[in-house]
Formats: structure tokens, C-alpha cells, sequence
């Protein structure tokens, strides 16, 4: 598990926040097992914000995983707020409802 830990940290470092599917996928791990170690370590170095769906149409894990630096839920909490923000400006940008 301090492997896996480790693993995600580092991904985390590199890209302080990331849909939950994309730190899955990056990290090589299954959802399950990467729910079980965000489940760990919530609120201590990693925060997890979950976001409903802008569309009724998109069927969509929009939890998104942010680092917390040196104890900076805050700073966490906006660097989540920015992936969401860029993200949804994509969608709005692209996707039609028909």
C-alpha cells in the first residue's frame, strides 16, 4: 500500500489535482483499489471534491483528487476548483445537447 501511496503522491505532484479516472489511469491502478487509498488519506494529504454533472447527459465520475500541501486545504481545494473550471469550459465549448 505505501508503494501505491507513494505512486500517487508523486502523480499528484506533478498534476496537484486530477479527476479521480485520470489519477487511476495515470497511476496504473483500478478504481477500487485507488477509492481505498484516497479513502486513507482524505483530509490529511488529499482532498477529494465531487461535482454533479452540468449536463443530465453526461454520465460522468466528476470526483476530482487534489494534493494538500504542507497542511493547505485551501490551496487544494482551488487547484481542484481550476480543473473543474477548465473542464467544464471544454464541455460547454463543444458539447451540444440534441
Amino acid at each position: 500500500m505505501k508503494e501505491l501511496e507513494n505512486q500517487l503522491m508523486d502523480r499528484l505532484a506533478q498534476h496537484p489535482a486530477l479527476f479521480f479516472s485520470q489519477l487511476a489511469a495515470t497511476a496504473g491502478v483500478s478504481i477500487d483499489q485507488l477509492e481505498r487509498l484516497v479513502e486513507a488519506l482524505e483530509g490529511t494529504s488529499v482532498l477529494v471534491v465531487d461535482h454533479p454533472s452540468p449536463d443530465p447527459h453526461i454520465h460522468a465520475d466528476l470526483r476530482i483528487v487534489s494534493r494538500i500541501f504542507e497542511g493547505e486545504p485551501q490551496a487544494a481545494f482551488r487547484n481542484a476548483d481550476r480543473v473543474w473550471q477548465a473542464w467544464v469550459r471544454e464541455i460547454l465549448q463543444s458539447h451540444r445537447c440534441t
